[in-house]
């Protein structure tokens, strides 16, 4: 089958159960979506299920295991940033806005970590 697929809709219908309250739900999809991509060692999808994941575990007050995968998420990010640069020089404003929601959300974790958070700002200004 559409493994991509497959880990897309995961996401997808781990917001939905998010957005009714079902963490536990949303956060067992998170995972599995997170353990397709990185059977399928798709960078950037890797980065988005662990953005995914650390925002739910953020809500659950696991601040230590949010901040490491929003982390992890930005690392990944910043390596494609080549990448995003040449997308939004054609013109992909939607990866450019998807690029600059991640980097808030690491900011948003990154909080309690003064020189990654440094590092983020930088992402955003550059």
């Amino acid at each position: 089958g559409d493994r991509e697929g497959q880990a897309i809709i995961l996401n997808e219908s781990g917001v939905a159960y998010e957005n009714m309250g079902n963490d536990a739900e949303a956060e067992k999809r998170y995972r599995t979506s997170l353990a397709i991509q990185r059977e399928r060692n798709d960078s950037l999808g890797i980065s988005y299920s662990l953005s995914f994941l650390s925002g739910i575990l953020l809500k659950q007050g696991k601040t230590a295991d949010a901040e490491q995968l929003a982390l992890q998420a930005f690392d990944i990010r910043r390596q494609l940033r080549d990448s995003f640069a040449l997308a939004i020089a054609e013109g992909q404003s939607e990866v450019a806005a998807l690029e600059f929601a991640a980097a808030v959300a690491a900011l948003h974790c990154a909080q309690a970590s003064p020189p990654r958070r440094a590092e983020v700002q930088a992402l955003l200004e550059g």
